[in-house]
């Protein structure tokens, strides 16, 4: 008898537990589908949304939100980077230029485009500094999250958000079907998409 019972009530809790997962599950979709339908109006409102195709499900915790914020600054230190290279080299070849018309004003008595040219010159060295210093913050934040990280004061069991791993499939007004492959987003506790 008592084996009877105790068998009743696994087979209630799997179940139970199995509607819990497919209710997850239908919400994320429904949250995914209208979020993915808003964007592609935002985009071109001649799109049609065919599929959406859940990949993976992930429960992230704050352990994982801390190295989801680490990632992010380092793509945000990476493009800043890639922009302070960008701006030395700008700042080389005015510099140059600056020497060349230096020269050839020194064979005529006009300075007025000496002065454009070093205003222009200060103004890109001051952007390039202001560049670095936010390069500068950026990696001293990168650090102080990796020893959070590191020091694990952060708890790695507690639920904060899905993260949500999908495909999803356009018609636009040619009838051409446009799939993106392996999209990320993050959905609240409350269905809602984390920003």
């Amino acid at each position: 008898m008592k084996a009877k019972i105790i068998l009743l009530f696994l087979i209630t809790i799997i179940v139970s537990c199995k509607n819990i997962k497919e209710e997850q599950s239908e919400n994320i979709e429904k949250t995914l589908r209208t979020y993915m339908y808003e964007k592609a109006k935002q985009f071109d409102s001649t799109l049609k949304l065919d599929s959406i195709r859940i990949i993976k499900i992930d429960s992230a915790s704050s352990k994982f939100e801390l190295k989801d914020n680490i990632l992010k600054l380092r793509d945000s230190l990476n493009n800043l980077f890639k922009d302070i290279s960008f701006d030395q080299e700008n700042l080389k070849l005015k510099v140059e230029q600056f020497k060349i018309l230096k020269y050839m004003n020194s064979l005529s008595s006009s300075n007025d485009d000496l002065q454009v040219f070093k205003d222009d010159i200060t103004k890109q060295s001051n952007k390039l500094k202001l560049a670095l210093e936010k390069a500068s913050k950026l990696e001293n934040e990168i650090k102080k999250l990796k020893n959070i990280l590191l020091k694990s004061k952060i708890d790695s069991t507690d639920f904060k958000f899905y993260n949500v791993k999908f495909k999803v499939c356009f018609t636009n007004k040619k009838l051409e079907q446009e799939c993106e492959d392996s999209l990320n987003v993050n959905i609240t506790k409350n269905y809602r998409i984390k920003k």
